[in-house]
């Protein structure tokens, strides 16, 4: 059997509430074992430790 970590967002749930939902369905009937971290979280918490202006001086042009 077929194994995936998938990654889930608070994102997608927000704004796409049956997507993540239907792709987990999809996946189990595909017959695919679906993994999910324990240690998983938020990317939101995440983009307040970024330091916007070092990511945008780093980008190419």
């Amino acid at each position: 059997m077929p194994k995936a970590q998938l990654f889930l967002t608070c994102l997608g749930d927000q704004f796409y509430t049956d997507t993540p939902q239907n792709m987990v369905i999809v996946l189990e009937r595909l017959g695919v074992n679906l993994i999910f971290p324990p240690e998983q979280t938020c990317l939101i918490g995440m983009l307040g430790t970024l330091d916007l202006a070092q990511v945008g001086n780093s980008l190419p042009g």
